[in-house]
């Protein structure tokens, strides 16, 4: 409505540094709006994070990097308004600083963020009842490293015993270079080692783990007298 509008210019118009217009507000809550309509109107998908620009920001007017800069800039500047109002609503702030922060990360690479999201990210929309949820998964560790590297992190020790192979593993992460230090395998292979596949157990019952069986008593008592009889029996009980 007018009036929050004109008390938000009326709050900013009277100092402390926070500076947003009632038209910039006007067109702040125009996009909030269209985004709104526009995840609606979707209702349900599962494509590559791309499909974020065309199906949810373009129709909502965030058709390029400097519109979703602003954009972003705006949310936070209200956001500031809000937070600086004690007459404001508790919640307004914090959900403005969401928009600003997804803004930010949607439009990640400027000119190439459609790209860089259809390479790097997922999407998925769906409906549960009246509700729309969004989801929108990065799957390139490479991409939190570089913001770790924007943040002054210089060394990151990485240390698992399922790293291996490092050259693979340094390449999901980007790394051009790296420090490598790999022991071998406590477990030795040849003496340490058995495998076997068990088909029954000490009671001739079948271990059948499907997800119709694995359920029962019976299945669940098979198993462990088969795995109490083999401890018995592996010298320092395996």
């Amino acid at each position: 409505s007018a009036a929050p509008r004109q008390e938000l210019a009326s709050n900013v118009d009277g100092g402390e540094g926070l500076q947003i217009g009632e038209d910039e507000l006007l067109s702040l809550k125009r996009i909030i709006l269209g985004l709104e309509d526009a995840l609606m109107n979707t209702k349900h998908l599962e494509e590559k994070g791309g499909a974020l620009h065309e199906k949810i920001l373009t129709p909502a007017g965030l058709t390029c990097a400097a519109a979703g800069a602003w954009f972003a800039d705006a949310c936070k500047r209200a956001g500031d308004v809000v937070q600086a109002d004690a007459r404001g609503t508790g919640n307004a702030a914090p959900k403005l600083e969401l928009l600003e922060r997804a803004c930010v990360l949607a439009f990640r690479g400027d000119a190439q963020c459609k790209a860089l999201a259809d390479d790097h990210y997922r999407i998925r929309i769906a409906t549960d009842q009246e509700e729309v949820k969004l989801d929108y998964w990065c799957f390139s560790p490479a991409l939190a490293l570089q913001d770790l590297r924007s943040l002054g992190v210089s060394s990151v020790l990485c240390a698992s015993g399922t790293l291996s192979p490092l050259p693979s593993f340094a390449g999901e992460l980007g790394l051009q270079t790296y420090v490598g230090l790999q022991n071998p395998h406590v477990v030795d292979a040849e003496k340490d080692l058995l495998c076997a596949v068990v088909g029954s157990g000490p009671s001739n019952v079948a271990l059948k783990s499907t997800y119709s069986e694995r359920r029962t008593i019976g299945y669940k008592q098979e198993l462990g007298l088969t795995i109490c009889q083999a401890a018995e029996q592996l010298d320092r009980g395996g």
